[in-house]
């Protein structure tokens, strides 16, 4: 409302005014705290990438880069997975790292199948992230090699 009735006395005030004050606030904006946690979370790029954008571009480029980074950073997190498969003796063990997704159902598979049918097996999950594909690939996999006279044990393995 004060725009549209004040407009002509908005036309007055220095664009070099207006500019410093969209810093100032935008400098109030940023919060060390939240930087912190950021860091912590590795998110802390992103943030960058997107404040930089705004500064550099301008607000709707800046915000465009930020989205973009983030489906990026996303799609590289999630298909960011390690399997490994060892023969211990008698026993297999397998170590899954990582975001476990759909789209590391076939790395994981892969892995599964170098296993002899009937072996006992040891998995540990040291996930931050499982899907219903990845959790159902898991599960038909475990159930094959269980009709088949092997045991599979599953744990969770968490951090400290």
């Amino acid at each position: 409302m004060f725009v549209l009735l004040a407009a002509g006395l908005l036309r007055q005030i220095p664009t070099a005014v207006l500019a410093a004050l969209l810093v100032m606030i935008g400098l109030k904006l940023i919060k060390i705290k939240e930087i912190r946690a950021l860091q912590r979370h590795r998110e802390l790029p992103l943030y960058l990438i997107t404040a930089l954008g705004v500064v550099c571009l301008n607000l709707m480029d800046g915000v465009l880069l930020g989205l973009g980074t983030a489906v990026a950073f996303t799609l590289f997190r999630l298909t960011r997975c390690t399997v490994r498969t060892e023969h211990k003796g008698e026993r297999w063990h397998v170590v899954v790292e990582g975001s476990l997704t759909f789209a590391v159902v076939p790395k994981l598979s892969r892995a599964l199948a170098q296993i002899p049918a009937g072996s006992s097996v040891d998995v540990d999950l040291a996930v931050d992230f499982l899907d219903h594909a990845a959790f159902d690939a898991l599960h038909n996999w475990r159930t094959a090699q269980e009709r088949l006279g092997g045991k599979v044990d599953i744990d969770e393995i968490h951090e400290a």
